[in-house]
């Protein structure tokens, strides 16, 4: 199988998506708010929109079952990277990317339920 659904390319992703939350995790501890300074700043832009981007594979749920494929971002995420789970929770109520991604991120979660 070749593409966005063959199983190499999907473990590397898996494995670099893995090591970029455990990176995530430990520059959030210890029980920091936001990824560098005091505020958001571009790392926590950053972050947010990477996730945000993850969440699209919702939409191709088809495809990634009839490949035998598991979600990049499961159900196991925020449980395996609480700290990493919590932040974007708290940046997507965040007054600065709220309006900007209520619709995007609910049209996402729309095509997980299908």
């Amino acid at each position: 199988m070749r593409g966005a659904n063959a199983p190499e390319p999907h473990a590397r992703a898996r494995e670099s998506f893995e090591t970029y939350l455990c990176g995530i995790e430990q520059a959030l501890r210890p029980q920091r708010r936001f990824l560098v300074g005091e505020d958001v700043t571009i790392a926590d832009i950053c972050f947010f929109a990477e996730l945000c981007l993850f969440h699209n594979e919702r939409g191709r749920r088809a495809a990634l079952e009839a490949a035998g494929l598991p979600f990049l971002l499961d159900d196991g995420f925020a449980q395996a990277y609480p700290l990493a789970s919590g932040h974007f929770d708290r940046l997507r109520a965040h007054p600065a990317f709220l309006p900007d991604v209520v619709g995007y991120l609910e049209k996402i979660e729309r095509l997980r339920e299908e």
